[in-house]
């Protein structure tokens, strides 16, 4: 039953065209930098920072992409904000943000 209320919540949340963000699960993240610790810089081989890169899903979760470590990669920030702009005008086409 929760299952099935977690799912309907997270359906409504993207009809209505709020932010996606609120589906971002930390507890996802923290196990992919601890299955992927920083690649390199001064925090590399650290599993909880990494300077200059963000932890960025490959598949945005407005378009359907899972929120779990397969869908997730290290980029630069420079990088994360070009794809996120780029992601935003596909949901919006998609119609699951404004």
């Amino acid at each position: 039953m929760r299952a099935i209320l977690l799912a309907l919540l997270a359906v409504s949340t993207l009809a209505l065209g709020q932010s996606n963000s609120a589906l971002r699960d930390p507890k996802q993240v923290a196990a992919f930098r601890k299955l992927h610790p920083c690649p390199a810089g001064p925090d590399a081989g650290s599993t909880r920072r990494c300077a200059g890169l963000v932890v960025d899903h490959i598949d945005p979760l407005c378009a359907g992409g899972a929120d779990h470590p397969d869908n997730m990669m290290y980029m630069t920030v420079e990088d994360a904000k070009k794809k996120d702009r780029v992601e935003m005008k596909l949901c919006r086409c998609l119609g699951t943000v404004k």
